[in-house]
């Protein structure tokens, strides 16, 4: 089952990714501005990270899990072959919107079953998965604008549910069983994951942060676009080999101490970065960045489960939905306020991945004690 869901997060994570690239083509397609066409895509984007706790809760209870992938992946399938027939910015709005609300739904659960595998390497293949899909779908996407139309999704969309509707209904028809019910369901059990909702949400801002910003300190200094394309391409490549070095050693040397060093790896390299000069070292230095934030991508979805052994997609959903939105929210803070001085925002930046640090330091007392007291109220306790 964990390589469906794999395979699922890969699909529905390369058709959520169409958005952003295209922005440049909407802004000219609807005649509107860049600033509103980024507006509704980090909307679209808050939105259906928030509504991911909603399917985190909900998810858990679901006696048909494996229906339910299924119906969510055809769905982002089917409903991406609608965007080239948008007439208006509402209509395309909302059409992302429900694209990525199906994506949404997929995330809590896909994790969830991924977490029942015993396999040691079956998280990291999941994320991992979904990473290569992020890093595919722009490349395609601009490639078929570039080269057909918007229209030619359509039949695309059709010729890739046609091809999975047989894998689909022979794991749609797998035993149930294999996946963990939750029995029951209370608020305060979510206690125990605010230390790494806290920690993810730092790490998140860091990442989402270098990856907004460094091309645009590439072009103060006279670099062309297309180097920092190179930039956030090579970045989420080596990032799927560092998600499965992270897989390895979380049982070597723990989650903390991965924490601690992926903080420490982004913060001296966004520092650093900001204060060389050539190109080359720009490039190794974000490449490098990105290679360490990608370090606990897994791990700290791996962990969160740990914490919740019986509620694995809500613990799924508030690391990758709720930490990620959070994140996010930082930044749009961070850039209304100080968006147009992009030394001091990758200052503060590098910065704040130290007070990651910090996080993880000051919160492993309370992070080791609620853990064990949600493992003894699962019965899961040795």
């Amino acid at each position: 089952m964990y390589i469906f869901s794999s395979l699922g997060h890969l699909i529905v994570d390369f058709f959520a990714s169409f958005m952003t690239p295209l922005g440049p083509y909407f802004v000219e397609k609807f005649n509107t501005s860049s600033q509103i066409v980024a507006m509704f895509i980090s909307a679209v984007a808050v939105i259906s990270s928030l509504i991911q706790v909603i399917f985190g809760v909900s998810t858990d209870f679901l006696k048909n899990k494996a229906a339910f992938l299924v119906i969510t992946i055809l769905l982002v399938i089917l409903l991406t072959g609608l965007i080239g027939f948008a007439t208006n910015l509402f209509t395309l709005f909302f059409i992302f919107l429900l694209i990525n609300i199906a994506n949404a739904a997929f995330h809590p659960l896909g994790a969830a079953v991924v977490g029942e595998s015993s396999r040691t390497g079956a998280m990291p293949f999941f994320v991992s998965a979904g990473t290569l899909g992020v890093a595919l779908g722009p490349i395609f996407i601009t490639w078929l604008v570039s080269n057909y139309s918007l229209y030619a999704l359509l039949p695309f969309s059709l010729m890739i549910v046609i091809t999975l509707l047989p894998i689909g209904i022979k794991f749609w028809k797998f035993s149930d069983h294999s996946v963990a019910s939750a029995s029951s369901f209370k608020w305060r059990i979510v206690f125990p994951l605010f230390p790494l909702w806290l920690i993810v949400t730092i790490r998140t801002f860091v990442m989402s942060t270098v990856h907004v910003f460094t091309p645009m300190f590439m072009s103060e200094k006279g670099y062309s676009l297309i180097l920092g394309g190179m930039m956030l391409s090579s970045g989420v490549t080596i990032g799927i080999p560092m998600i499965f070095l992270g897989g390895f050693l979380l049982k070597k040397i723990g989650n903390n101490i991965l924490n601690i060093i992926s903080f420490a790896g982004m913060g001296i390299l966004i520092l650093t970065m900001i204060n060389v000069q050539n190109a080359p070292w720009i490039f190794l230095c974000f490449v490098l960045t990105d290679a360490f934030g990608h370090l606990t991508m897994s791990t700290n979805v791996t962990e969160a489960q740990r914490i919740l052994p019986n509620q694995k997609a809500l613990a799924s959903s508030m690391i990758m939905g709720l930490a990620w939105a959070s994140g996010m929210g930082l930044r749009f803070i961070a850039a209304s306020l100080f968006g147009d001085r992009i030394f001091l925002v990758l200052s503060i930046t590098g910065f704040l991945s130290f007070l990651g640090i910090i996080a993880v330091l000051f919160l492993t007392t309370m992070y080791n004690r609620k853990a064990r007291h949600s493992s003894f109220e699962s019965g899961d306790a040795d």
